[in-house]
């Protein structure tokens, strides 16, 4: 699956998966989940939300489902880089409890 939505590299064995300024589900969805199945060998998972500016319930189950995906694989998923608005949702919704957040990719890495 082409994959012009999220931009992503590896260090070592380390997938980081930069998100685009809007995660609302749909097609953002089944790419972030197909890049998750396709990458089977990392051992750890940064999704660098520094660009995310609007984020809906369907985002954040794309995230709880990532989650649930590289956990199945004995993969680790991380956010790194939320900003405020961000952070306050992942609070609200008691998902900064689930996730381990850094403040960026570098300190996630």
């Amino acid at each position: 699956m082409e994959n012009n939505i999220f931009n992503t590299r590896k260090v070592n064995d380390i997938l980081v998966v930069s998100c685009p300024e809007e995660l609302l589900g749909g097609k953002e969805g089944t790419v972030f989940s197909q890049i998750l199945h396709d990458e089977t060998d990392a051992k750890k998972v940064v999704v660098d939300l520094s660009r995310v500016r609007i984020i809906n319930s369907t985002g954040v189950g794309m995230l709880v489902g990532g989650f649930t995906t590289c956990k199945k694989n004995g993969c680790e998923l991380v956010l790194a880089g939320a900003g405020e608005s961000i952070t306050s949702i992942l609070k609200m919704t008691h998902l900064d409890k689930v996730f381990t957040i850094y403040s960026d990719v570098e300190a996630s890495l």
